[in-house]
C-alpha cells in the first residue's frame, strides 16, 4: 500500500491502479496537507480511532470518495479537507468537533444530509458552498456562520438559525435558488451584504427587532418575497438592499431610518405601500426606480 508515514503522521498516500478502499494503520494519528489529494480513484477510506487532525485539503478533490466516518478522537478539519468530493454522500463527524474551517465541503453536490455535532460554533467561509445540502439543523451555541459558507446550496428548502447565532457573514445563503423561508434569530444585529441575493423563491423572512443594519443588495432578486416586517429599531439600509424584488407589494420603513439609499427598492414592479417616516431626510437616486 502506497503509504507514506512519518512518526505518526501521513504525509502523502500514492494511488494505486484497481485499488478503491484503503484502511488507515492504527499508528496514524494525523493525516497531512494533500495527503490524498486527487485520489480519484478512491471510494472509501477508513480511519482509526486514534486519528486527532486532518489537514488542510486531505481530501480534496478525491472525486469518487463516496463515505467518510471521522472518529470521535479527530478534534480538528483543515481548511478544503473535503472541497471536490463530487460524490461523496455520507459522512460522519467527530462529536467533539468546534469549527467547520473554510470550504470543508465545498463542491460536495451530492451530499444532501448531514448532522452537525452538539457543540459545532463555527461554520467557516464557504465550508458547504456548492454542496447539494437540502435542510441542516444548527445545534444552539453555534455561534458564527462565515461568509458564503451556503452560497449555491440550490437545494436548501428551509432554515431556522439557532438563538445563539451573532454573526452571518456576506452572501451566507446566497443563490439558494430553493430556499423558501428563513428564520433569523434575535440575537443577530446586523445582515451583511448579499446574504440571500438570488434567493428566488424566499417567500418567508423573519427579521427581529434586534436588526440595526440591512447590507448591500441583502435581499436582491428575492423574486417572490412578496411582503417584509422591517425592525422598529433598524437604523440603516444600504443601497439595493430589496431591488428587483418583483413581487415585494407592502413595506413599512423603521423610524429610526433617516435614509433610503440609492436603488434601495429598485425594480419592485408590484410595489403599492410605502410607509415613509417624518424622519427620513434623503430618498437616493433610483431608490424607487421602476416601481409601476
Amino acid at each position: 500500500m502506497g503509504f507514506f508515514i512519518r512518526g505518526s503522521t501521513l504525509q502523502k498516500y500514492i494511488e494505486e491502479p484497481y485499488v478503491t478502499e484503503v484502511i488507515l494503520p492504527d499508528s496514524v494519528q494525523e493525516i497531512g496537507e494533500g495527503a490524498f489529494l486527487w485520489c480519484s480513484r478512491l471510494t472509501r477510506v477508513v480511519l482509526p480511532d486514534g486519528l486527532t487532525r486532518i489537514g488542510d485539503s486531505a481530501f480534496e478533490a478525491c472525486e469518487g470518495l463516496r463515505e467518510v466516518i471521522l472518529p470521535d478522537s479527530a478534534t480538528e478539519i483543515g481548511e478544503e479537507a473535503f472541497a471536490g468530493c463530487i460524490t461523496l454522500t455520507r459522512v460522519c463527524l467527530p462529536s467533539g468537533l468546534t469549527c467547520l474551517r473554510t470550504g470543508t465541503f465545498r463542491g460536495c453536490a451530492c451530499l444532501t444530509a448531514l448532522e452537525l455535532p452538539t457543540g459545532l460554533a463555527e461554520i467557516g467561509e464557504s465550508a458547504f458552498e456548492g454542496s447539494g445540502l437540502t435542510g441542516l439543523t444548527f445545534p444552539e451555541g453555534l455561534k458564527r456562520i462565515g461568509r458564503t459558507a451556503f452560497k449555491r446550496c440550490y437545494g436548501m428548502t428551509v432554515l431556522d438559525l439557532p438563538d445563539s447565532l451573532t454573526e452571518v457573514g456576506e452572501s451566507a445563503f446566497e443563490s439558494c435558488l430553493h430556499l423558501r423561508s428563513l428564520s433569523l434569530p434575535p440575537s443577530l444585529t446586523r445582515i451583511e451584504a448579499y446574504m440571500c441575493r438570488e434567493c428566488a423563491r424566499l417567500t418567508c423572512v423573519t427579521i427581529p427587532d434586534s436588526v440595526r443594519f440591512i447590507g448591500e443588495g441583502a435581499f436582491e432578486d428575492c423574486a417572490s418575497l412578496p411582503q417584509v416586517s422591517l425592525p422598529p429599531g433598524l437604523t440603516r439600509m444600504e443601497r439595493r438592499a430589496f431591488a428587483k424584488c418583483y413581487s415585494l407589494s407592502d413595506v413599512t420603513l423603521s423610524p429610526a431610518v433617516g435614509e433610503i439609499r440609492d436603488e434601495t427598492f429598485l425594480g419592485c414592479q408590484k410595489l403599492r405601500r410605502v410607509v415613509i417616516p417624518d424622519g427620513v431626510t434623503v430618498i437616493g437616486v433610483g431608490a424607487f426606480r421602476y416601481c409601476s
